[in-house]
């Protein structure tokens, strides 16, 4: 199992939201973090997505900055046990 997912929002077929709710809802996948990684600055996705358990919400931009966002939450996340 991954220790860390990084999910778009705007993916063909289904829903970021979608993927988000079936991870927190399956025993096995809820303790996965997810970092959602999206082009949209929307405050209602925001909200939503930590809702559902996203461990992070951030908007891509080109540059280091969104690396360094990355980076900072990747160290955020708790150790695998």
């Amino acid at each position: 199992m991954p220790d860390i997912i990084f999910l778009d929002l705007k993916l063909p077929y289904i829903s970021g939201m979608e993927v988000l709710e079936h991870i927190h809802s399956q025993a096995a996948l809820s303790k996965i973090d997810v970092i959602v990684l999206t082009s949209s600055p929307e405050e209602r996705d925001r909200k939503r997505a930590l809702e559902l358990g996203a461990k992070e919400y951030l908007v891509k931009l080109a540059g280091p900055k969104t690396l360094q966002q990355i980076l900072q939450a990747i160290n955020k996340a708790p150790e695998p046990q």
